[in-house]
């Protein structure tokens, strides 16, 4: 495609004027209303509002006891839960003395299995604003032409492409030889002052590994490891990067080693990379690399970029520190999380209380205890974090708005978002996210805003237009066929993209899938065949704009030579347009 089709708009219809103005005439209104009937002093207000803490509070019981319990953060008392793990054997119970009355909190003869392989307790609880529901075994929360023949050949502005098109064919060195002045047993590779790798090590969000990541599990447990969140202070090439992980048991005094990530980053350290990505996590269980009872998991992340050829030889190379956390498997345990029996609704203003602790034939530790608390506050109102830009779509499909990109709340009060409704296209939204859905068939402008409001304050948008364009406007697509001709992927000229299947973070393909691929031969993007499912190494961009591909990036531009989608070389996709997933191809 070489040619940009535009839509050309000559006249703006009375009815639309009339709607815009409407919508500006309501808003100003309201803005009105609020300066002549709101207080003279307006800003800060003091409401009341519930706190959720967390006290770490790490007690072991083998026998009967009480122990005194001194709130971190005291104030009025609504609710009260606890965290921990007992033998799978005998009984316990805890009650939290109030006034001398006893209140039941935990009774491991109520535990029941979740899905997750934690326990807790089916039936009454407090959400986490503080109203009281029924919670079944809830886990609450603590964070988108030309035809290309897949099997074949395919034609792009009559150049022939393959089915698995390399983005750069620069040769690369497959076997380097590692020049004596990186050494490759040591902790200390290769000193650098440039860059900088923070490493923060933590154990992964998988509900189904070590849920409640505290590095503890029983025997046929699983614990998770993750170092997706180390930073770096330059933009980095993932594909250079990898993770060397040292598995260290306490009983058995030696030490097994992983490494993950680019195959010579590895190989600096005298490792084999056993996994794609360099942020994929460790998954450890009882005796794999060799761990037993008390474990230490030591994590180091690397960065290497080099080229030992004779005539041009260089090495990039940098490391973090060492990050380290605990690995624990034990016998015949049984882990419970967020327990409250008697107290999930709670009353009660003291800055200290007894817990008394019964046991039967087992032990009982408590790692944690959660509590809700009241308390008088100054509120501070949503703000508009930058103007919400106007939107474009194609007919038929749907569009999805982070909302938490354009609201903030400096208090860290969950919002509750309304817009202005409109004709033809409804707004659905579920959490920070606005899922804007127009008529079917129906084309055209239409205006709104959005409020958010954190129950004390709010705050309005700015108006913004919604504009739905026919999906007849160009019929120039840059097409993915399979070897049936049925397409898998299209992109139009405004560059919106629509798959047969869906995005999968997946990146994996056969001889039958259309491929992309980086200069050193790594899966970039993928598109499968027969589902149509894309897979993206890196993110997805969409509404961009005007986009401005980097080097070694594959292109997609419109008949103007304007470029409306690429792949960069880290296997990211940008769109000017949007996604549209699921589409039944005629």
């Amino acid at each position: 495609m070489t040619r940009k089709i535009k839509l050309s708009h000559t006249e703006v219809e009375v009815k639309l004027f009339l709607e815009v103005l409407g919508v500006y005439g309501i808003l100003a209104l309201a803005l009105v209303g609020i300066y002549y009937l709101e207080p003279a002093i307006t800003g800060f207000v003091t409401v009341t509002k519930e706190f959720n803490y967390t006290d770490d509070v790490n007690l072991e019981f083998s026998e009967s006891a009480e122990y005194t319990w001194n709130l971190a953060n005291p104030g009025n008392l609504k609710s009260v839960k606890v965290s921990g793990k007992m033998d799978d054997q005998g009984e316990a119970r805890v009650y939290i003395e109030n006034n001398g009355v006893r209140h039941l909190i935990f009774d491991s003869t109520q535990l029941v299995e979740k899905e997750s392989g934690m326990f807790g307790i089916t039936g009454f609880a407090v959400s986490e604003d503080g109203e009281s529901g029924v919670d079944e075994d809830s886990d609450e929360g603590e964070e988108e032409g030309e035809e290309i023949p897949i099997n074949g050949t395919g034609m792009i502005n009559d150049t022939i492409i393959n089915e698995t098109e390399i983005i750069n064919q620069t040769a690369i060195n497959e076997t380097p030889i590692i020049n004596e002045s990186i050494e490759i047993n040591e902790t200390v590779i290769n000193e650098t002052t440039e860059k900088i790798i923070n490493i923060n090590p933590d154990y992964g969000n998988n509900e189904f590994y070590d849920a409640n990541n505290d590095g503890v599990e029983s025997l046929d447990g699983i614990i998770d490891f993750s170092v997706k969140d180390s930073d770096f202070n330059w933009d980095v090439n993932e594909d250079k990067l990898c993770t060397r992980y040292e598995i260290y048991s306490a009983e058995g005094g030696e030490s097994d080693f992983a490494c993950f990530g680019n195959d010579d980053c590895c190989n600096l350290v005298d490792l084999e990379s056993s996994r794609a990505l360099w942020n994929e996590s460790l998954y450890l269980s009882y005796g794999s690399y060799g761990s037993t009872t008390n474990n230490i998991v030591f994590a180091q992340v690397l960065y290497a970029d080099y080229d030992l050829d004779t005539d041009a030889p260089y090495s990039d190379i940098a490391y973090s520190s060492w990050g380290n956390l605990t690995a624990k498997f034990l016998a015949d345990i049984i882990e419970f999380e967020d327990i409250c029996i008697d107290t999930c609704l709670f009353d009660s203003n003291a800055s200290s209380y007894n817990l008394i602790v019964e046991l039967d034939n087992t032990t009982l530790r408590i790692d944690e205890i959660k509590y809700l608390v009241e308390e008088r506050v100054t509120n501070n109102d949503p703000i508009l974090i930058k103007n919400i830009e106007n939107i474009s779509l194609m007919e038929n499909e749907n569009y999805t708005l982070n909302l938490s990109d354009y609201f903030d709340d400096e208090d860290e009060d969950g919002l509750v978002y309304s817009y202005n409704e409109m004709d033809n296209i409804t707004i659905n939204i579920e959490n920070n996210f606005a899922y804007m859905k127009p008529d079917r068939g129906f084309t055209g402008s239409r205006f709104t805003f959005i409020t958010a409001s954190d129950s004390f304050g709010q705050v309005v948008s700015n108006v913004f237009k919604i504009e739905v364009i026919s999906g007849k406007v160009s019929e120039e697509r840059f097409e993915i066929r399979d070897s049936e001709d049925n397409k898998l992927a299209v992109f139009d000229s405004f560059g919106n993209l629509e798959i047969k299947g869906n995005l999968t973070q997946d990146i994996l393909a056969d001889e039958n899938d259309f491929i992309i691929k980086d200069i050193d031969d790594s899966l970039n993007l993928v598109v499968t065949n027969p589902e149509g499912n894309l897979q993206i190494r890196g993110s997805l961009n969409k509404n961009e704009g005007v986009l401005n591909p980097g080097p070694d990036s594959f292109v997609i531009k419109n008949k103007n030579g304007e470029v409306v989608a690429y792949v960069n070389s880290t296997g990211s996709l940008f769109l000017s347009g949007t996604l549209a997933e699921s589409i039944s191809f005629e």
